[in-house]
């Protein structure tokens, strides 16, 4: 594995803001107050974790007296139709040769325990247009990582909400929940639940994935549109922070598990 990512355009974006920035001598702390917002956002934007909206970036540059039509066009016309890296193949050579799989979820079941039907609902409401079925099978072609003679020690960590979020119809949401329940028995796969009582936490910015190998940390991170892989440790040494706040807030693994299984039997009731 390399530790240095490929060069996106939202990663060129990023290093270009950044640049801009320090040629101005203003700090993040001085920008984000400029543009009222987190010198967090602003750093999220630099390493391209994050993409600002076009009304942003016209406001950053404003508030660095800088002009760059070149970035405004780079914005519309590279990274805002740049393919989610779940479906290039770079995600899936990263799953296969894990160590161990952690992934966080706030929202829905993770893409490795979800359900052929439960898959294809979320992806043909989320990305319409294209190949559905090509996405689809890519998605169900990962969990063959379980299939494999050595396979990777899988942690699950999920928001209690995401048992009741409804994808499909009632028996579908069972079926599901009964599949978790059914891949959870394999030794090495431990799926946690978060109560709804434990309040925020800092997973909650969003959903991830960490990839671990012999001394390397790769990181997929979820989003609106896309997601992104970070290989680069400068961007992924939050992740395990943010994750241990996650594990410490989650139930043990039999307790998850009845939670899960009542779940499913409220589906059907």
């Amino acid at each position: 594995m390399t530790s240095s990512i490929r060069m996106t355009a939202r990663v060129f974006l990023g290093k270009e803001l950044r640049l801009a920035r320090d040629a101005h001598g203003v700090t993040r702390a001085a920008l984000a107050k400029k543009l009222f917002c987190s010198d967090s956002l602003i750093a999220a934007w630099e390493s391209g974790r994050q993409v600002p909206r076009s009304d942003q970036l016209a406001a950053l540059l404003t508030a660095l007296s800088t002009e760059s039509p070149i970035l405004l066009r780079l914005l519309e016309d590279l990274v805002e139709t740049e393919v989610a890296p779940e479906w290039t193949g770079r995600w899936l050579a990263v799953e296969k040769d894990a160590v161990s799989l952690l992934s966080y979820e706030h929202s829905i079941i993770p893409g490795l325990l979800q359900t052929e039907q439960y898959a294809h609902i979320l992806i043909r409401k989320g990305q319409p247009f294209g190949d559905i079925g090509g996405k689809l099978q890519s998605r169900m072609d990962r969990q063959g990582i379980f299939a494999k003679d050595e396979p990777p020690t899988c942690v699950f960590i999920m928001d209690e909400r995401v048992l009741h979020n409804q994808v499909g119809d009632a028996n579908l949401m069972h079926d599901q929940l009964t599949k978790v329940i059914e891949v959870a028995k394999s030794p090495n796969v431990f799926v946690h639940v978060i109560p709804e009582n434990a309040g925020y936490h800092v997973a909650h910015n969003g959903a991830f994935m960490i990839a671990r190998f012999e001394g390397q940390d790769v990181v997929y991170q979820d989003g609106v549109w896309r997601g992104q892989v970070f290989g680069d440790q400068r961007d992924v040494q939050e992740f395990p922070r943010i994750w241990a706040n996650a594990q410490s807030m989650a139930l043990p693994k039999n307790t998850s598990l009845q939670i899960i299984e009542k779940a499913a039997q409220q589906w059907i009731s």
